[in-house]
């Protein structure tokens, strides 16, 4: 097998990035180098509910999470700490229904889209919904 039929990188179970490169060895063996890059995870951590374990999401959920979020002049919404948010258990249900969530342009708020939730966000909100979770912390996993 030459070095072009050799698969540059692969993505390992972990999620990781497994890089391969391929070498020539003494007694025409081949050594392979593999070095992992694993993705940052955040976990999301339902606020007052010790009881459940937390949530674990890529980290671009960081951002993705404001589509979600209910807008603190909402009267629903208590105060929330940095890192907090609530997020609506209807609407929640309604997302999970639809499998979109309506977005607003920043620019103009007469535009919207609906963008189409991923897996993850869909096994998110799923454990928000099984669970009656409505406020919530977003922090780097440990």
């Amino acid at each position: 097998m030459t070095d072009r039929q050799w698969p540059a990188h692969t993505i390992a179970p972990d999620g990781g990035l497994r890089v391969r490169r391929r070498s020539g060895a003494v007694g025409g063996g081949v050594v392979l180098i593999e070095k992992y890059w694993k993705q940052k995870m955040l976990q999301v951590i339902a606020v007052g509910r010790p009881e459940l374990s937390s949530f674990d999401m890529p980290d671009r959920f960081r951002t993705d999470v404001t589509y979600f979020i209910t807008p603190k002049d909402d009267p629903d919404v208590p105060e929330l700490q940095p890192g907090e948010h609530w997020i609506r258990l209807d609407d929640a249900k309604k997302w999970l229904d639809e499998f979109v969530v309506q977005v607003v342009s920043p620019l103009s708020a007469e535009v919207k889209a609906e963008i189409e939730l991923t897996e993850e966000q869909e096994a998110w909100l799923e454990w928000m919904v099984e669970n009656g979770i409505q406020h919530i912390r977003v922090s780097a996993k440990s």
